[in-house]
């Protein structure tokens, strides 16, 4: 595939591969953000190698992840039960990109802001997730701030009607509540936040007897998420809470997928570098690099992603000091390609010019972006796929991104055509880059919600403003006879016993994804499944599986639930991958593929490769 960017063309891979290319390993570096009211350390270390090999279904956590799963003793994590809890990306509001812990929530201002979301018409276009108890709700300042009985102690001056009141106020007006948490006995604010550390069953209990519907829990620690996931899936009340880790500072890639609808993908979008290094960062401020940067990393790991399963990008900016209308209708078209849950920060109450402060309000121009419904549609797809880079020009400045709509097999997209730089820019997309049949596809706009009709071969979108986009809803014929890839940590294939996604890092980064799955076999139950093979038509086909693996090992294929048969994979070496190609018969539409082994450990594997033709060895009766 290529793009079209001033005159120029870069050939790049094609979109419609399940893999992201080559990227950076999941080496994540110490990162200290100082912004005044709101200070965060947030500090991670990489895996630093000494982890025990999976041999069974049951080993210690790997050690980088100490601080936020203290004690752990089985790894990989149980797969919670949870994930028809949000089966699309939340959307509502929060107030700390806005309000921060000063003034933070109250009683007063939380009815005020759901009365809001009514009455602007958020509420609905779809935004009914609003977290009234977000940071400074609950203050290590109350005295106690536990009684005798270790329940949570309320500040009589912010809640003076207390909790139940107000969330019962939220509900009447069709909205769900949400709150924050933290792993450790103490979490982020000033004065600092009460956790759950010690009390998890009995706080996930109250949470869920005053109707809270979210829970959004930061990682200071030490502590556990998973024992606190563990006891929100089953609080005594039996309320289904959307679970949000805020993990900035704890690569959650590993371990989040199995336990937590979202997680946190990187730290908090803030003003620039050079406004920090001043002191003249402010709470309310956005910045057009953080949300590139945020935007970037979503797209790193986008097989983290499924429905129940949701990559943060983090809370909106849309109306934040520092954006403009410009950056402001990119920045929600990337969260709805990418998927991400979109939280909106700011005062949404009297909608206005923009003001200095203290508190950044929302225009009418703002909420006119944030209620566009068709994009909203594109962030609420039920396939709940996350858009992925198509083609970047040389420069990197000018950036396609497409996102599969309905299922894999649609012949949809959302196509983002996005100016990262200062300059306008012509930029192209090409129907074969999204995998489909060249001759012609229908196109819309998004954004001037109009179709363009049929258009042949590919798309230009003239002279994208600097920092702005173009948004498509493409749809046209898929061309079965490209290859498909599909990686193996993807959050659609299912994983059981010990085999879990490991990421990867130099020289390991050579996976396609950054990652692979290990821990497949040893035991019968320990497997790899791919759930979501999809083909124009009957017939066979030639798989290929890239994989790793010290010394040689074996692994049973098993297409559809029929017949396994075994291959044999020859050893790698350590941190090298190689690929066996063997032939497998696909029905037309979904299909499914196991990897496992009930008696020796199978490769780790990183992806695999589906293509027409009968090369490679001959397995089965076809």
């Amino acid at each position: 595939m290529s793009i079209a960017v001033s005159g120029r063309r870069v050939a790049t891979s094609r979109f419609w591969s399940h893999s992201i290319g080559s990227i950076a390993g999941c080496l994540i570096l110490s990162l200290v953000v100082v912004l005044p009211g709101r200070e965060r350390l947030r500090a991670s270390r990489a895996r630093t190698g000494d982890e025990p090999e999976v041999q069974g279904r049951c080993c210690q956590a790997p050690k980088y992840l100490d601080r936020v799963l203290a004690g752990q003793t089985m790894w990989p994590l149980p797969e919670l039960n949870n994930s028809g809890w949000s089966k699309t990306p939340p959307i509502g509001f929060s107030y700390w990109n806005g309000f921060g812990d000063d003034p933070g929530p109250s009683d007063v201002l939380t009815r005020q802001i759901a009365d809001a979301l009514v009455y602007t018409g958020l509420r609905d276009a779809g935004y009914v997730y609003f977290l009234a108890f977000d940071g400074g709700w609950w203050s290590a300042a109350v005295d106690p701030p536990r009684d005798s009985a270790g329940r949570p102690g309320i500040d009589k001056e912010r809640w003076p009607n207390g909790i139940q009141a107000v969330s019962d106020y939220i509900h009447q007006r069709g909205l769900k509540v949400g709150g924050y948490t933290d792993i450790g006995a103490l979490g982020y604010c000033i004065p600092p936040e009460i956790g759950v550390g010690g009390h998890e069953q009995q706080d996930a209990d109250q949470f869920a007897r005053w109707g809270w519907d979210y829970i959004k829990v930061d990682d200071h620690g030490p502590g556990n998420f998973y024992s606190l996931a563990k006891a929100i899936v089953n609080n005594s009340p039996h309320r289904p809470m959307v679970l949000s880790f805020s993990t900035p500072a704890t690569f959650p890639y590993e371990f989040a997928p199995r336990i937590a609808n979202m997680w946190r993908v990187g730290d908090d979008i803030s003003p620039g570098l050079a406004e920090r290094q001043t002191g003249k960062a402010r709470v309310g401020a956005g910045d057009w690099r953080d949300i590139l940067r945020e935007f970037d990393e979503g797209g790193k790991f986008w097989w983290a992603q499924a429905p129940g399963r949701w990559n943060d990008l983090d809370m909106l900016v849309v109306g934040l000091f520092g954006v403009s209308e410009e950056e402001a209708k990119s920045h929600f078209s990337m969260w709805a390609v990418r998927g991400a849950p979109l939280l909106i920060g700011a005062d949404i109450r009297s909608p206005h010019e923009r003001t200095s402060g203290p508190i950044p309000r929302a225009t009418d121009e703002d909420l006119a972006i944030l209620k566009n419904r068709e994009v909203i549609a594109v962030d609420q797809d039920s396939l709940g796929a996350s858009g992925r880079v198509v083609s970047r020009n040389q420069n990197g400045m000018a950036e396609v991104d497409a996102k599969p709509l309905g299922s894999f097999a649609s012949g949809e997209y959302a196509v983002l055509l996005l100016n990262r730089g200062g300059n306008p820019e012509d930029i192209t997309v090409t129907w074969r880059e999204l995998g489909l049949v060249a001759a012609s596809a229908n196109v819309r706009d998004l954004w001037k919600h109009a179709d363009l009709g049929q258009i042949r071969t590919q798309f230009t979108a003239h002279r994208v403003p600097p920092h702005g986009v173009e948004l498509l809803r493409v749809k046209g014929v898929v061309d079965w006879s490209l290859g498909r890839e599909y990686e193996a940590e993807s959050s659609y294939n299912q994983l059981e016993g010990s085999a879990h996604v490991r990421c990867l890092r130099s020289p390991e980064g050579l996976a396609t994804g950054a990652a692979v799955v290990e821990g497949i076999g040893g035991a019968p139950d320990s497997a790899l499944q791919f759930n979501e093979l999809w083909e124009g038509e009957s017939g066979v086909y030639r798989l290929a599986i890239r994989y790793t693996t010290p010394q040689p090992r074996q692994a049973r294929i098993t297409v559809d639930g029929q017949s396994p048969f075994l291959v044999q994979f020859p050893a790698t070496g350590a941190a090298r991958f190689a690929t066996v190609h063997v032939q497998i018969h696909l029905q037309t539409g979904r299909n499914t593929l196991t990897i496992d082994n009930p008696t020796a450990l199978a490769p780790d594997i990183d992806k695999i490769v589906i293509s027409a033709g009968t090369s490679g060895k001959s397995y089965g009766n076809f």
